[in-house]
Order: C-alpha cells, then structure tokens, then sequence
C-alpha cells in the first residue's frame, strides 16, 4: 500500500490543454531578458532572439525536444527530506516570547535546533542577521550556512557583480582549508522577479559568475495567483511550468550543454489574498495545484518533485489555524508524489516569523508525515492470518512475537506531540501541552548541542575577509 503518488486529479486531456498552453507561451510569448549580452549566448546556442525586443523564444520542437531527452522517466522513490529555513527577518525569542530581529548569533543558534533535529535534512538560511553591515550581509549569511552544522545547507544569495569579489575570496579559503572543491561551496543563487522577465542586474550577475567558473543559473521565484501570474488556477499552473521550462532550457544555453540531464520540478506558487494585495502559500488553492503539479511531473516524466511550502498565516503558535494549513500543503505534497518540502518553523507569512519552538513541532510534523509517505507492505507476513487464528477470539496481541517483530516498522511514536495517555494522568503528570515540550526540546538542545561546524581559527579568517570589504562595497 503507498500514500506517496497516490493522486491523479488532471485527466489526460486536461494535462494536453496544459501542455499545449505551455509551448503556446514558450514560443510566442518568450522570456524577456534585459542583457544583450546574455541573449547573444542564447542565440548561439540556437534558440529565436529579437534583439529589439529583448525576448528570446522556446519553438515547440526546442521544447518538445528538452521534455523528450530530459523527461520520460520514473519518479524516484525516496524517503521524503524537509528544509528547514525560508529567509525571516524575525524570530519569536524562546524565553521572552518576544518578536524581534535576527542577530547573527540567534541565527547561527537556529543552526544547532535544526542540525539536531532528526527529521530536518537540509537547511538555508534560517535568520537574516540584522547587526551586520548591509553591503556585507550577504557573506555573513554564506558564513552561517559554516557554522553550528554538519547538514547541507543551501546559500548563495549575493545580489550583484561588485559582490563577487568578495564572495570569491571567501570561498577559496574556505575551501582551501577544509579540502572542498570551489564548484561545491561557490554557487550563485539568481531568482526571476517574474516569470517571463530576467533583469539586467541579474543578468550580468549570472554571466560574471559563469566566467568566473562558478555554479548558478537561472532559478524560478515566487510566483502569485492573481500577481505574478493568472487568477485562473490552470493558468497559473501554465505559468509555473513556463517559469521553471525556460529556466532549465536557458542554463544548458549559458553552459553549453550538450546532454539535457534529468527534468525535476519545483512546486512554489503563492496566492495573492485579494484583500489586501498580500501574497500566501498557505492557501487551499496551492493545495490544488501541488496536485496538479504532481499530475504534470508524471505526464512529463519528472524523475522528482519538490514543494516550497509547509508555512502559515496564523500569527501565533498555539493555533489551530497553524496546524491544518501546514498538514494542509504537507499531505497534499505527499499525494503528489513530493520528496523535498520546506520551509519548517516559520509561522505568520507572508512576511514570515520563525520560532525554535515552531521548528521542533514541525520535526514531529514531518516524522509524521514521513510515516504515511513510507505506507505499509501486503505480504503473508504481515496479512498475519496465522497470527489472527493463533491469537483466538479473544486475542491480545500486545505480548505476541508477531507485535514485537514489527511494532517498531509498523507504528509512529510521537515525542513531543501528546499521546497514549488520559486526560486525568496528563493532569497529574503537569498538564503539559505539546509547546511546553518543544520549548523543553528546544532548551535542551541549545544547552547541549555543540556541533563541530568550523574551527575559531578558520571562522576568524573568514570574518577578516568580511570586515576589509566593508568599505569597498
């Protein structure tokens, strides 16, 4: 029995109207970029340029062509992984309860939460340090993805050519020190503002990191129903399939690739709340296209699907609106047939707050979910119709030999969220509620959790670094 991949919600001529829509666009329409430069790379690569209009296009037969070389294959079966992270600028202290601004030190205490928690696999930036110099803001950020963390931790987020330099030299001692190769510590991170729109900055930034033989490309942003892309869901989803189509047919142009690699595809649609033009994940119509989403991957033989969600509009933690919005975009990623999710322990979008607290519910959360993903196996074994007859009509199978070969495999035991107890015990044991015990987690982890991360030595030469571009940038 599966729970993964288990929906099909498009029929096969509806996922044709789509596709349709999406060479419709990719051809006519195109992706306007503010670089001539970057468009003269695209048209030696043999894709249409108007040089006038600054807009390359994708023919159909170009685009057929990538789908048939880079999909047609099998989703991969995997566990499901969880990232923890998503940008905030803001926390809700654990002792204080108090909002305030990231620092880099309770940034890089986040670090530790979610290295030590076991359901978080990958991190990116879970705290923007604001007492940091602005123009150097960003190499902070890259030295925090070094610190307090044996996980990968995804960072690369510089805005501009002049940042280069500095992010260059930081790399290499990096790298020099710790033995890792450039190419897997440097990469730039650019993303569209729009779906069909590359801006000149960004532009410039991808071209200069290319020559410097750094790792970066065009990656896809954020876009919102009814902002960035239709109000009508099926056009939205059109757009999303363009944004992150152009994208991988645009990055084999800048490198030159003759193979098309592996179609994966990224579920991160927003939807803008038409009372005040704000934009949300945590919204049912997401939940509908990460559906959709999931029926596109397989019509064009995506071999993964990720989902940028598990967030929140609820504005405290103790929320019930909270929990179903998150289990909400969750689940629907796991009947989908998603195996990366993000970002965990961020309430309050759309500007986005994050909690410790937050993020060891949302480790329970994701061991939850990783349970039904896994579902269960239909064998002699485990149909136990030997074990029923031995058991009688009035079996306990508590103290079985089959119950104690498979209880660990077959059940979920929750740590932080309450269970297997009376109402009347929980009274006499403190009456804790699951936010008492994640706040007991969280301060136990950062009383005892020290991860290696960098030595003093190394971090101290990557702050110099920092410090002597201060005022050249």
């Amino acid at each position: 029995m599966k729970a993964w991949h288990s929906t099909k919600v498009l029929s096969e001529t509806e996922r044709e109207q789509i596709h349709e829509s999406v060479c419709h666009v990719l051809q006519e329409i195109g992706i306007k970029i503010e670089s001539k430069d970057f468009l003269e790379i695209l048209d030696e690569f043999g894709y249409p340029v108007n040089y006038d209009k600054q807009v390359v296009y994708f023919p159909s037969k170009v685009v057929e062509e990538y789908i048939t070389n880079a999909g047609g294959k099998k989703r991969t079966r995997s566990e499901i992984h969880f990232n923890a992270g998503g940008y905030p600028a803001r926390y809700i202290d654990l002792e204080t309860n108090r909002v305030k601004y990231h620092t880099f030190l309770s940034s890089s205490n986040f670090n530790r939460v979610a290295d030590a928690l076991e359901n978080i696999d990958t991190m990116n930036c879970l705290g923007i340090p604001s007492d940091v110099p602005p123009q150097t803001q960003p190499f902070y950020k890259k030295l925090l993805s070094w610190i307090n963390t044996s996980k990968p931790y995804f960072s690369g987020e510089i805005t501009s050519v002049k940042e280069l330099p500095c992010y260059i030299e930081l790399c290499q001692q990096y790298s020099e020190y710790t033995g890792r190769k450039m190419k897997d510590v440097a990469n730039v991170n650019v993303h569209k503002d729009y779906p069909l729109f590359l801006d000149r900055s960004k532009a410039e930034l991808i071209l200069q990191a290319v020559k410097e033989g750094l790792s970066t490309g065009v990656g896809s942003g954020i876009a919102s129903v009814g902002g960035t892309a239709p109000v009508t869901l099926a056009g939205a989803l059109v757009i999303q399939l363009v944004d992150q189509f152009s994208c991988n047919m645009i990055n084999r142009a800048i490198y030159k690739r003759s193979d098309y690699g592996d179609l994966s595809l990224f579920f991160n649609l927003g939807v803008i709340d038409m009372r005040n033009g704000l934009n949300c994940t945590s919204r049912p119509e997401a939940s509908l296209l990460i559906l959709a989403m999931g029926d596109m991957a397989d019509f064009y033989g995506a071999v993964s699907l990720s989902i940028g969600f598990g967030k929140t509009q609820a504005k405290t933690i103790a929320s019930v609106q909270s929990g179903v919005e998150r289990l909400s975009d969750f689940l629907t990623g796991v009947y989908a047939g998603a195996t990366r999710f993000g970002s965990l322990g961020i309430i309050s979008e759309p500007e986005g707050i994050n909690s410790v607290v937050q993020l060891v519910i949302d480790n329970e959360i994701a061991g939850l979910l990783k349970r039904i993903a896994k579902g269960f196996l239909v064998n002699e074994e485990t149909l136990a119709v030997e074990v029923i007859k031995d058991a009688g009509y009035k079996p306990v199978f508590l103290s079985h030999p089959h119950t104690a070969r498979h209880f660990r495999d077959e059940l979920w035991l929750p740590e932080i969220f309450i269970g297997g107890v009376g109402y009347d015990r929980w009274l006499e044991e403190g009456a804790k509620t699951e936010i008492d015990k994640a706040k007991e987690k969280a301060r136990e982890i950062l009383e005892t959790h020290h991860p290696e991360g960098i030595d003093n030595s190394l971090t101290q030469k990557l702050l110099n670094i920092i410090k002597k571009w201060e005022d050249k940038l």
